[in-house]
């Protein structure tokens, strides 16, 4: 780990490019899906190439398209959970193509030649930074780093059982931690295992916010009120399997720290001769 994958990270770059182009034609969910990850990996790469360079012009446009597919996405998610139910299924089958004729609105001026142009030019900023100063990359990931997973666990610690909007904002920062942690992999910073344990807990507080969104849907859409009981049931019982688990949790992020700190910090010391 003595050194970061520049290619990889013009990679990262330009596969969201790649599939931009794709979600301007493609209504496939896997396509959607797709586009959403790349559009998160962009953003955990933006406050890095911040560094260099103004990225307001791209970073705006980026975070307001994966916004724009958050329902669509949400929607979809429930059409597999609840596809089975005739009249449901009805109901999502039209609210879903209320949303991709809203994004089909949008999607034309999805990664333009400008947007590309500003997103290519905070890119190569970087990439020389880098080139010309070896230790940049390692001290300007650790800041990001450790500023992430404060966030992390300043909400972990803010955690309230009896407000489930708590556990809300930490899947928000955890999200970011871990798409974090799998672009740092990526590009060889990090260890290749560094990411253990992170889907587990990523799909936990994801599977309680599912349940929390198809039982406010399922009320608005007068459905079955057991359907609707039953997911305020799950999304509990998720809840309460976090909190039993919470000391497993903390664990994890102490060891992944300690991971990417040493792998960082032990780049920095190889190009630099400094310590942290």
């Amino acid at each position: 780990m003595d050194t970061f994958n520049i290619n990889a990270l013009a990679e990262r770059i330009g596969r969201y490019l790649q599939l931009a182009e794709a979600a301007k034609s493609d209504n496939d969910p896997e396509v959607i899906h797709d586009f959403r990850i790349a559009s998160r990996t962009v953003l955990a790469l933006e406050p890095l190439l911040r560094t260099t360079s103004a990225t307001r012009k791209w970073r705006k446009p980026v975070k307001r398209w994966l916004k724009a597919l958050n329902h669509l996405r949400d929607l979809q998610v429930m059409q597999e959970r609840f596809g089975s139910h005739g009249t449901l299924d009805n109901k999502l089958s039209s609210s879903i193509r209320a949303e991709l004729n809203t994004w089909e609105n949008i999607r034309p001026d999805i990664a333009g030649k400008s947007f590309q142009r500003r997103l290519q030019r905070s890119l190569g900023r970087f990439i020389r930074r880098c080139e010309t100063y070896p230790g940049y990359f390692a001290v300007t990931t650790l800041s990001l780093w450790w500023q992430t997973l404060g966030e992390v666990q300043t909400r972990f610690a803010a955690i309230r059982p009896d407000d489930p909007a708590t556990l809300h904002r930490l899947r928000i920062a955890f999200k970011s931690l871990r798409y974090l942690t799998n672009t740092l992999r990526s590009l060889n910073a990090i260890p290749e295992d560094a990411n253990t344990g992170l889907k587990y807990w990523h799909d936990l507080l994801g599977d309680i916010q599912d349940r929390q969104v198809a039982q406010h849907w399922l009320d608005r859409a007068d459905a079955d009120p057991a359907l609707s009981g039953q997911q305020l049931e799950e999304a509990a019982s998720l809840q309460e399997t976090f909190l039993h688990e919470r000391l497993k949790f903390q664990q994890m992020l102490l060891q992944l720290d300690e991971t990417v700190t040493s792998s960082l910090s032990h780049m920095l010391r190889t190009n630099t001769g400094l310590a942290v």
